[in-house]
């Protein structure tokens, strides 16, 4: 494949010349094979687009270059469009050109039956989907609901400890920090938007907070404005059901990671019936909040190394109590919203079946239109 150029030259009064030259090319057959010219389809284009007279017919040079702008956007000449420079944008439409007139193609009634019947099909899809997952959900709502009964004595124990040593936050400029308990799965309501919510919050009132997330969601949330406060993601939850040594490591990994806090609070979604849900604050307290208790020294024995197992201990209780609160808050709200989901969906192919009906019957009734009044031009004549 070879181009050919020639030098600058005034194309508009020196067509002739160049319609010569490309015949001469063209007769070149012992080293030309095929031509592909720019020229002929432009004759053509001009020729029955403008009228253009090429035998009698001489252009200025803003005719010239308009006719060959509007050529380039054509089909055949789209491919030339690269082998021309113009000092501006190239306009499809000009005020000395007609504009090049593009037809769309019309949309029949069986285009749009069809359109109407993968609509239709589709939203039949999902509506499985959000069926099975809603009967997927309940399954695990049930064994989840059974296991919280089991987990809750964990959470109440420790918070009644709390309560009748009347632990208090600890004095001091340390910071905050906010334990936020979510998961890794979303299609589940505002479960994980209502922490974000708050923790966004919290940290807008005391930038000096550091977060413990637990759950993947909630980093989601939080990551883009947020990253900075964000001392450490756990992941890998919500997958299967939390068990005491999960939280267990997640409270090892909290003390083992250093993070020094004057006041700290744990959120996380309470159950409360199978359609709501509340996202509650539990307090957390370090190790040197606990041993300065005003009623510590009720209990007897109590010395260092003891209110450290108690703390990591509690830490740990705390951690499982939410995390189970959250997983069947979690659940039944998935069980809620694929339930209206699935009951949306068939709404919608209620409606989708009835335009297709519809549009099926405007089609029929168009066709026997058509063919009666073409039998009754026929008995006319």
């Amino acid at each position: 494949m070879a181009s050919i150029y020639i030098q600058t030259t005034n194309l508009s009064s020196n067509l002739d010349r160049l319609d010569a030259l490309i015949d001469t090319v063209r007769n070149e057959t012992n080293i030309v094979s095929q031509v592909d010219d720019w020229f002929g389809g432009f004759k053509e284009f001009t020729a029955k687009r403008h009228a253009i007279d090429w035998m009698n017919q001489n252009m200025t040079d803003e005719q010239f270059s308009t006719y060959l702008k509007n050529y380039l956007f054509t089909q055949k000449g789209a491919k030339f469009r690269r082998n021309f420079k113009f000092e501006d944008p190239l306009q499809c439409r000009s005020a000395i050109a007609p504009p090049i007139s593009v037809c769309s193609q019309q949309v029949r009634g069986m285009a749009t039956l069809k359109m109407i019947s993968i609509r239709l099909k589709s939203v039949k899809n999902i509506q499985k989907i959000t069926q099975s997952m809603k009967m997927v959900s309940a399954a695990k709502y049930t064994k989840a609901e059974r296991e919280l009964k089991l987990a809750r004595p964990y959470g109440i124990g420790a918070q009644e400890f709390y309560k009748k040593a009347e632990v208090k936050d600890e004095e001091g400029e340390k910071g905050q920090l906010i334990i936020a308990v979510s998961s890794d799965r979303g299609l589940c309501g505002a479960v994980h938007s209502s922490i974000g919510r708050i923790v966004k919050t919290d940290i807008a009132a005391n930038p000096n907070t550091k977060v413990v997330i637990v759950g993947d969601k909630v980093r989601n949330i939080l990551q883009r404005l947020y990253a900075k406060n964000i001392a450490m993601v756990v992941t890998e939850v919500g997958r299967k059901p939390a068990v005491f040594g999960d939280a267990a490591l997640v409270a090892q990994s909290i003390i083992n990671s250093g993070i020094e806090f004057s006041k700290g609070k744990i959120l996380f979604n309470a159950f409360r019936t199978v359609v709501s849900f509340r996202t509650t604050e539990m307090p957390l307290y370090s190790q040197n909040a606990v041993a300065n208790a005003s009623k510590l020294p009720v209990y007897d024995s109590l010395d260092s190394d003891v209110i450290q197992s108690y703390t990591e201990f509690s830490l740990a209780s705390l951690l499982f109590y939410s995390m189970k609160e959250n997983a069947t808050s979690e659940q039944s709200s998935r069980m809620t919203a694929m339930d209206n989901a699935s009951k949306n969906a068939g709404e919608m192919i209620d409606k989708l079946t009835m335009t297709f009906n519809r549009t099926r019957q405007a089609v029929i009734t168009r066709e026997l239109i058509e063919i009666i009044s073409g039998c009754a031009t026929l008995n006319v004549n």
